[in-house]
């Protein structure tokens, strides 16, 4: 993976490695402390605030994730999304809120699998033109194109729900701390990597 690492210039007292700034950071986003009340063993806390930043904006954080993860198969997967309400602390940032994290996980059978939030003519059609089959719960307002439901594939429903469980377990997940949205998706792209490599 170093080769997605950027190259840094260190100054007196912002030496810290990569592995010791990815500890802070995945200290920070299972704790959900604020950056400021990080442990001092990790270094000043503001620099470490502008590292994460800035490897968001050049991409790193996604690029690592791209790396790790496993293609999403063809064979199968499930989608879903899930509310992330906004700490006090998150009040008065730039960039808006992030209310909603969708995620798509792997799984069995030749079907992209979501509920009724995912019932749109369009992604039934992207659906389609990927070679997969929708199992998708019909919204109880639709009133023509009702499609019968495959309820042993959507069963399986159950998977992505075990993801959010686990994507969860990292405070600064589950509720946004971030005052801008671009930090809190680099949080939640942060969390997706550990999931994958542990």
């Amino acid at each position: 993976m170093s080769r997605f690492l950027p190259k840094r210039k260190f100054g007196p007292r912002t030496k810290i490695g990569d592995r010791e700034f990815v500890d802070a950071v995945l200290y920070r986003g299972k704790t959900g402390v604020p950056w400021r009340d990080l442990p001092e063993r990790f270094g000043p806390w503001k620099s470490v605030y502008n590292r994460f930043a800035n490897w968001w904006r050049r991409g790193v954080w996604k690029q690592i994730y791209k790396a790790l993860q496993v293609r999403v198969d063809r064979t199968g997967s499930i989608v879903d999304g899930s509310l992330i309400r906004a700490h006090q602390d998150a009040a008065g940032g730039k960039g808006g809120s992030t209310p909603i994290v969708h995620a798509i996980t792997d799984g069995k059978g030749r079907a992209l699998i979501g509920d009724t939030g995912y019932d749109s003519d369009a992604l039934v059609r992207e659906i389609g033109y990927r070679g997969m089959k929708p199992v998708i719960c019909c919204h109880p307002a639709r009133k023509h194109r009702r499609r019968r439901l495959d309820r042993r594939l959507y069963r399986r429903r159950y998977r992505v729900e075990c993801l959010f469980h686990d994507l969860k377990r990292f405070r600064a997940v589950a509720s946004r701390y971030d005052k801008t949205a671009v930090n809190d998706l680099g949080m939640v792209e942060v969390a997706c990597t550990w999931l994958w490599i542990s």
